[in-house]
């Protein structure tokens, strides 16, 4: 039997097998595999959710905090006006009193010369009665009040001052027999009191 001669290459056949066992190498200019989820178009932009900045929670504790801060400031509000009125009040009376008290040595001297004008001097106390009774009106105006207690009026130690004491036996121990000067009072102050002669206790 004769030799058969291989047609076939050898160097083809090794080629051949290499190019069988290597992997498959795409080319270069071949599209990328699709994937089985689709890949979002790029042509329109997507429309982002408002970011939420304050909660209902939020805006009703701000609420609340606005609303007694405004509480707190109008009370300030208040009491300052309070305060301001009464330290103008305060003024006022310290200078009406001051006032008051630089005529009543004035008044001293109306009720002595009424009281000693007699006879031929009859005109002169009728003018000085006139003249009495206006200061009298004005002052009244303005808030004051004379303390003028009568005889037998029980002494009070709030608003009379005992300059001397006798013997009354017409009147009870501890009351008013005469009256030396005059008080005066503005509102609830007491700007003289009244010197008073007071019985004595046997």
């Amino acid at each position: 039997m004769s030799d058969e001669k291989n047609d076939f290459p050898t160097d083809d056949v090794e080629a051949a097998a290499s190019a069988v066992d290597a992997p498959a190498t795409p080319p270069e200019d071949a599209a990328p595999p699709e994937s089985g989820r689709a890949e979002p178009e790029t042509g329109a932009p997507e429309e982002e959710e408002p970011e939420v900045l304050y909660t209902r929670r939020d805006v009703e504790r701000l609420l609340a905090e606005a609303s007694d801060r405004h509480l707190r400031l109008a009370a300030e509000y208040d009491n300052f006006r309070r305060r301001t009125q009464r330290e103008k009040e305060q003024w006022m009376a310290d200078a009406l009193e001051a006032f008051v008290k630089d005529l009543l040595p004035v008044f001293d001297s109306f009720d002595k010369a009424r009281e000693s004008a007699t006879g031929e001097l009859a005109d002169v106390q009728a003018g000085l009665d006139v003249t009495h009774r206006q200061l009298r009106g004005a002052l009244a105006r303005c808030g004051i009040e004379v303390i003028d207690p009568a005889a037998g009026e029980a002494f009070d130690p709030r608003v009379h001052e005992a300059v001397m004491r006798r013997p009354a036996p017409e009147q009870a121990a501890g009351s008013v027999v005469t009256v030396f000067e005059r008080g005066y009072k503005l509102g609830p102050r007491l700007l003289r009191p009244a010197r008073t002669v007071v019985a004595a206790e046997e």
